[in-house]
């Protein structure tokens, strides 16, 4: 009687601990402990590779197209990322990541100066505040409705091709209205909607340009005996281009004053007239 409790109790106890193993969601008796290389099911694994604790990309990982990255991934330098590829909130993109055409940003998201984003071609605005701070709204005219951002050129060169704004200012080339973000009006110096100064009332021209002067040069000699002249508002190269043969302004203070270029005369402020008698 005795060896049959015996053998009843240790069928329990056998059981118990079978039950044990049995129910313990690393038991490795299966061989299919979460990233078991070998015994696991191909189910396994792609769960593995979708739970969110595997956020550990490797620097320059191409992920694939459809990828869904967890809440606050953390994506390694380089990372490429494929087309239509979703960003979880808090997702944090490192220097040198490349966006695809049509990847989603979600608020929070964080991109440093150095991604690459798609093109998405021209971008619409109405105004210079519809665009990046190196940009502005170029129009097709001064009544256009809206236009789109170009690029604001670094530097331009000193070669006179004057355009006029809409505002009536005339710019020494089409490079610097640019660089200053204006509209263009048309080709040439500008005409009857020149913006004026100087005169009687002594008008300034607008302190919203930069390089400005009022242009004083006269059609002829015979206007130097006009009293107060009304001159013509310029923006001006930050430096007036070397003459070294060619100068044909003469101030209007003597013809025994050597003439000067046609910026310098500007420049000036004073009154010039062209004279084709100036030494060349």
């Amino acid at each position: 009687m005795s060896l049959e409790v015996d053998m009843l109790r240790n069928m329990l106890i056998y059981r118990f601990f079978l039950f044990i193993l049995l129910a313990s969601p690393g038991a490795a008796i299966w061989g299919c402990e979460r990233g078991a290389p070998a015994g696991g099911t191909r189910d396994a694994a792609m769960d593995a590779a979708t739970q969110p604790d595997a956020e550990a990309y490797p620097d320059g990982a191409l992920l694939p197209d459809g990828a869904l990255l967890p809440d606050g991934a953390v994506l390694p330098d380089g990372a490429v990322l494929p087309d239509g590829a979703v960003l979880p909130d808090g997702a944090v993109l490192p220097d040198g990541a490349v966006l695809p055409d049509g990847a989603v940003l979600p608020d929070g998201a964080t991109t440093p100066d150095s991604t690459v984003g798609p093109d998405s071609g021209p971008v619409a605005c109405s105004n210079n505040g519809g665009c990046n701070q190196n940009e502005f709204c170029e129009k097709s005219s001064c009544f256009a409705f809206s236009g789109t951002c170009v690029t604001r050129p670094t530097s331009c060169p000193d070669t006179l091709a004057p355009v006029c704004d809409c505002d009536g200012v005339t710019f020494w080339n089409d490079c610097l209205r640019q660089q200053q973000g204006r509209v263009a009006s048309q080709t040439g110096e500008c005409g009857n909607t020149a913006r004026t100064c100087g005169g009687l009332g002594n008008l300034q021209c607008p302190s919203s340009y930069q390089n400005t002067a009022c242009s004083m040069i006269l059609a002829s000699s015979m206007f130097c005996a006009m009293m107060d002249p009304t001159g013509k508002c310029w923006v001006l190269p930050p430096q007036c281009p070397a003459i070294i043969v060619g100068a044909d302004m003469r101030p209007c203070s003597g013809s025994s004053s050597p003439c000067v270029g046609t910026c310098d005369a500007i420049r000036s402020g004073a009154a010039y007239y062209q004279d084709n008698t100036c030494p060349q």
